[in-house]
């Protein structure tokens, strides 16, 4: 069922006006078709996304810019060395390629199996791509042993999937083990304690203070230029400088 936005005037629009439909969320796409009888004041609109066309309230439309641009896809050819994505990456070499709906599609014959499978290039990355992938990773690994760095984290915690995070404060980690917390980006501190990094599970062990409770865990991990440590299951503390 549409639902019911509070939009302001309703607009008129004309065949070809491009135009966002709601349906469980906004929709680029095209007016087709003005309605007339049962239809009185709808409007047809083939979305972008989808082959198929559907009647809409203009209280459920709006303004809609121009169609985004096709997604371009890697390229590859016969003999080619890549990977392919299914639970899990698989390397193999391509051996044929054949016209796909929106991309050129490779069947990929892989090393460790003796079948071959059709894959869409948005599933696929080519072995330099995957080295890179794994040096980035190996030294990732490399810097968390070193521990985290010394500043300021800050503390988010997460909800459902679109939510914007929830700030909670930061603590900063100092020289000799010790750490404070507040509950903003900056002053007053509400409390203070040690810590020690466990380097064989890359854990960050809290000894004393606000955070030294079963339920804050420690979990440490480098992503680029971000150290992170986990402290529940949907709450991070972040620092990236």
């Amino acid at each position: 069922m549409l639902a019911v936005l509070p939009l302001g005037a309703q607009q008129t629009y004309k065949v070809g006006d491009r135009v966002e439909a709601y349906d469980a969320g906004w929709n680029k796409g095209a007016i087709t078709g003005l309605g007339t009888g049962t239809y009185e004041g709808y409007y047809m609109v083939k979305y972008d996304a989808f082959s198929t066309e559907r009647w809409f309230r203009p209280r459920d439309l709006r303004p809609g810019g121009p169609a985004d641009a096709p997604k371009q896809y890697p390229s590859y050819k016969v003999g080619d060395r890549v990977e392919g994505y299914d639970f899990g990456w698989h390397p193999g070499a391509i051996l044929e390629t054949r016209a796909g709906k929106d991309a050129t599609e490779y069947l990929i014959k892989y090393d460790k199996f003796s079948t071959s499978r059709w894959y869409h290039p948005r599933d696929m990355r080519s072995a330099a791509a995957a080295t890179a992938e794994q040096a980035e990773k190996d030294r990732a690994s490399a810097s968390a042993v070193q521990g985290p760095r010394l500043g300021k984290y800050g503390i988010q915690s997460y909800g459902g999937v679109s939510a914007v995070p929830l700030y909670l404060g930061h603590f900063e980690l100092m020289a000799g083990g010790k750490y404070r917390i507040s509950r903003t980006s900056g002053e007053p501190y509400y409390g203070e304690g040690t810590y020690r990094f466990n380097a064989a599970a890359l854990t960050v062990e809290w000894l004393s203070g606000p955070l030294a409770a079963p339920e804050w865990s420690g979990k440490f991990s480098v992503d680029g230029n971000r150290h992170r440590i986990a402290l529940r299951s949907r709450t991070i503390a972040f620092n990236t400088q």
